[in-house]
């Protein structure tokens, strides 16, 4: 029988697995948009959806941290995933805004019990076993095998979809449905853990002072909030732009998997890049590529879209191991995924705001508008970080 510690290490192989297999799901992604404007939906109602996803993200976040931080990660992720599969289902079977409302609530939910435990039990882990030096690279690891497989399934996906549009939503199920086992099979790091509904309530707002209080956490909630927002609106504006610039559909699918591959090298890159340029370089270099991505989307240009993606999404793969081990330095085991799931809180509430803007200025305006409206905001935005940061 293995020791407790032996099955700890177990949980770092089992993780690289997790991240693979929920990669593994982005058969949908390259043609999702696509997917949706065939049912019907305008531009303007499907970010709204993703802006309402993001709303439940809002209500759902904080709850269901509490709940991984007390009752197990491991079962909130096992949960977490099942859910996402059901999501996943109910969106290929789907015909009206109403039907999509309730598949995207369904995957909400999944995603918030996935959210922020994830992250915790493999930081957990890596502390018990006195390694959590070595976080930022496993995470991005991790993230740089999720991404390569993410880049297969994209071009599969494209071609499922002209054999079938909702194929490709079907098929994601699957490695959804897969990390279930795997979940329940890890071993659950020591933490503290109630099940007392006062408890929980305190762990709630012990969490959400402590990031309110703690300065240099408060500011990295904020940037990573607003960075993630605009990523992902530019990362799901990329399909119209496409389009719009002449791709065929079948071709998406390679492009979405060469932008898995810039993701996947970027977050494995982190570690290394970041431990040349610091702190301080990557959180002006993470922004600016975004923005410098968002002026060239807005020529219009086919290969100018092309190397904004690369820049894009390179910066979107260098960013999150980098800014959850910033985080991650700067708070206790005991109530770890309680604020990693106020970080994501934070992301969620910019993304509601701006999603459902961009899709209104693209159906009103152009593309083009929306791009260049999203790399001034952005800019203007980090300014003021930057100063706000300042002592």
């Amino acid at each position: 029988m293995k020791t407790p510690t032996q099955q700890l290490e177990k949980n770092i192989p089992k993780y690289y697995v997790f991240m693979t297999l929920r990669y593994a799901a982005f058969f949908f992604v390259p043609i999702f948009i696509i997917y949706l404007t065939s049912k019907g939906l305008t531009l303007t109602q499907i970010m709204i959806l993703q802006g309402i996803y993001s709303l439940l993200m809002f209500a759902l976040e904080i709850p269901t941290g509490a709940i991984a931080d007390q009752l197990g990660r491991k079962k909130t992720i096992a949960l977490g995933s099942a859910l996402g599969a059901i999501g996943l289902l109910s969106y290929a079977y789907a015909s009206t805004f109403t039907g999509f409302l309730i598949a995207e609530a369904i995957l909400a939910l999944g995603t918030v019990f996935i959210s922020g435990a994830d992250t915790a039990i493999l930081y957990d882990t890596l502390k018990s076993l006195k390694k959590e030096s070595r976080f930022k690279k496993i995470q991005g690891n991790a993230n740089a095998m999720g991404f390569t497989c993410a880049a297969a399934a994209s071009i599969i996906g494209s071609w499922l979809y002209t054999i079938s549009p909702s194929l490709p939503i079907l098929v994601a199920a699957i490695p959804y449905t897969l990390t279930i086992p795997l979940a329940l099979s890890m071993r659950e790091p020591l933490h503290t853990k109630s099940a007392t509904l006062r408890e929980t309530t305190h762990l709630i707002k012990e969490g959400i002072i402590f990031a309110k209080t703690h300065k240099h956490v408060r500011w990295l909630i904020l940037y990573s909030s607003v960075y993630s927002a605009f990523s992902f609106a530019m990362f799901w504006l990329y399909q119209p732009f496409l389009i719009s610039a002449g791709l065929s559909i079948i071709y998406i699918g390679a492009v979405f998997a060469l932008v898995n591959l810039l993701v996947a090298l970027g977050a494995y890159s982190a570690n290394r890049i970041e431990n040349i340029i610091g702190e301080k370089s990557s959180l002006i270099i993470i922004p600016a590529l975004t923005i410098i991505a968002l002026l060239l989307l807005s020529t219009g240009s086919l290969a100018l879209g092309i190397i904004a993606i690369i820049l894009g999404q390179f910066a979107w793969g260098y960013s999150d191991p980098v800014i959850n081990d910033y985080i991650n330095r700067h708070i206790a085991s005991h109530n770890r995924a309680t604020i990693l799931s106020v970080n994501s809180l934070a992301a969620s509430i910019a993304a509601a705001i701006i999603l459902p803007l961009t899709g209104y200025i693209t159906d009103a305006y152009t593309l083009t508008h929306t791009f260049m409206l999203c790399a001034i905001l952005l800019l203007t935005i980090n300014i003021l970080l930057s100063l706000a940061r300042k002592p």
